[in-house]
Order: structure tokens, then C-alpha cells, then sequence
């Protein structure tokens, strides 16, 4: 079965792997995992029946970093023949998606290696988070100005008119 077919079954919009580099206080080891995004979160499966999960809504900050991928072997190997060291030397630039959010016990800040799939994983985050926030604003603001609402139902009328009417010095 593959990623896809997977994500659908796990009733997800997507699939795929990630290279979970570093960040989270309870995976301190880089390890290539299971991702899958949902309409509000994205879970990733770091062990057997363990992993981090994501809210959109507690992203506090999505960047990304444009550094050197560093692999140690192709360095030692160029140490041994300088061409393969200019070759280390002149690889491209590597884009790693840093992801700080809210998790129930603490503010956690990972660090994933998308590799070729960075652009539309990095999106399709921040589309959802986004989203998340747009609803809460909306939903904020419907609170607010349903307390604050001039439209008042009949019942308070009725008694705002009984009371002016009867204090009123004004007399119709």
C-alpha cells in the first residue's frame, strides 16, 4: 500500500515521508518518518505507536532555513580526494521547514527535511494555519459583537418602555 492509499484509509488529506531532523523534547534523534495531514493537524510517526501531532492552531511560527545539508561521510570521503571535497563544497543549498507551536505541556520548535516535497508540504501548512486562525478570529469577533449587540429582543423594549413611561416627566 502506498502513502497515499494509507493517508486515505487513516481519513487524512495527504501522506508521505518527512525526515524529522531535530526539536522536540521527547525525540532528540534525527529519524526518517510517516507524516499525514489532516484538515486540522498533521501527525508524525516518529515510533511504533508514538509521534508528535501538530495542531494547526498552536503554530506559533512556521520558517525555514536554507543551509548546507551536512553529511559527514561525503566530508571524510573529500578529505581522501579533493574533488569530491569541491563537490561537498558546491552543493546547493538545502531547504529544512522549522515548525514552533504550542504542545499541551511546553512550546516545542522541530526541525523537518521535506527534501523535494518542501514547497507543497510548507503550503499546504500554511494554508491550514492560516485557516485556523481565521476561524478563530471570525468566531472571536461573533462572540464580541453578539454581546455587545444593539438589536435588542421585544421582552427588553417592552420593559425599557415601561420604565421611561412611568419615570418620564414628559407626558404624551
Amino acid at each position: 500500500m502506498n502513502m497515499k492509499e494509507k493517508a486515505r484509509l487513516l481519513g487524512a488529506l495527504d501522506g508521505g515521508y518527512v525526515q524529522y531532523i531535530v526539536g522536540h523534547k521527547a525525540f532528540p534523534q534525527s529519524k526518517l518518518c510517516e507524516i499525514f495531514f489532516y484538515e486540522d493537524r498533521f501527525d508524525i510517526e516518529v515510533g511504533i505507536g508514538t509521534g508528535i501531532s501538530v495542531e494547526y492552531s498552536k503554530i506559533k511560527n512556521l520558517t525555514n532555513s536554507n543551509e548546507m545539508k551536512r553529511d559527514a561521510d561525503r566530508l571524510a570521503y573529500g578529505l581522501l580526494l579533493p574533488p569530491l571535497a569541491l563537490a561537498y563544497l558546491w552543493k546547493k543549498n538545502h531547504l529544512y521547514t522549522i515548525i514552533e507551536y504550542d504542545d499541551e505541556a511546553d512550546t516545542q520548535k522541530i526541525v523537518l527535511d521535506f527534501e523535494k516535497s518542501a514547497t507543497y508540504a510548507q503550503g499546504l501548512i500554511y494554508r491550514k494555519m492560516l485557516d485556523c486562525r481565521k476561524n478563530t478570529e471570525s468566531k472571536k469577533f461573533e462572540s464580541d459583537t453578539s454581546s455587545h449587540s444593539p438589536i435588542r429582543n421585544t421582552a427588553e423594549i417592552k420593559k425599557i418602555e415601561n420604565d421611561t413611561s412611568s419615570h418620564s416627566p414628559i407626558r404624551f
